[in-house]
């Protein structure tokens, strides 16, 4: 099986990374109640990771791992469509 990078898969890819990339910290906060917000809007400043006592969100505190594992989960979710969305559209 061969999988073609066609310049709609690679407009995909990048639509992807950018859509994942503005929503990670507020779908960190949504699952985890953590205080992380938009990237303009603070960002991470508000996270509990920073607060003294424990909980702290375990995304952002957390091994690496569990924030890559997010990001592929959120990157694969918008990619999927996205380029359905444009194969269709040629």
């Amino acid at each position: 099986m061969s999988i073609r990078l066609d310049r709609w898969r690679l407009t995909a890819a990048v639509l992807a990374l950018a859509g994942a990339a503005v929503l990670f910290l507020p779908l960190c906060d949504l699952v985890f109640d953590c205080g992380c917000t938009w990237p303009l809007l603070g960002g991470a400043e508000r996270c509990n990771m920073h607060a003294p006592r424990p909980p702290h969100c375990p995304l952002c505190k957390g091994p690496r791992v569990y924030g890559l594992a997010f990001s592929l989960a959120l990157w694969t979710a918008l990619f999927l469509p996205i380029d359905r969305l444009l194969r269709a559209s040629r």
